[in-house]
């Protein structure tokens, strides 16, 4: 079985049964691009258990693909922000969420296999700018993260 698409000019394309890979470039940051203006590279993956600051096995490999990147970026600036969940006093939240920020800086600078000099910035905000509304367990889960930002000039 072939996947056949006709684009919105009427070229034809036929495709292999075979998984597609598929780069997704918002609107808006092609046409960051195109203007030179700055552009901004989020990465949340990284997640944590509850009341835990340790990075496991499979973060690494998010942590090897954000330091490929930075490498391509030399202007880049990559700003970590650890957040939590709102279970708990937020001045506990904040610190542990300062914590797996920290854990992430660490572990990217020493992955990083050179002096990434100023590039590099951490800080924990806890529970108080939630990237889910903490409703659920399983929202809760995931504001147990840190993000990542890569920040830079699109001519780059």
């Amino acid at each position: 079985m072939k996947m056949e698409m006709k684009d919105v000019k009427g070229h034809d394309m036929q495709l292999p049964p075979a998984p597609v890979k598929v780069n997704f470039i918002q609107k808006s940051q092609r046409l960051a691009m195109k203007e030179g203006l700055k552009v901004q590279e989020k990465y949340a993956l990284i997640l944590f258990d509850f009341d835990k600051n340790t990075i496991d096995a499979r973060n690494q490999d998010i942590v090897n693909t954000i330091v490929a990147r930075a490498k391509t970026l030399p202007q880049a600036s990559i700003a970590i922000v650890g957040h939590t969940d709102n279970i708990g006093k937020d001045t506990y939240n904040v610190k542990l969420s300062e914590r797996r920020a920290q854990a992430v800086y660490d572990l990217l600078k020493a992955t990083y296999a050179e002096d990434p000099g100023d590039r590099i910035h951490s800080t924990g905000v806890g529970p108080n700018t939630p990237l889910y509304d903490n409703m659920s367990p399983e929202a809760r889960s995931f504001n147990r993260t840190v993000t990542i930002t890569l920040e830079y000039l699109s001519n780059e």
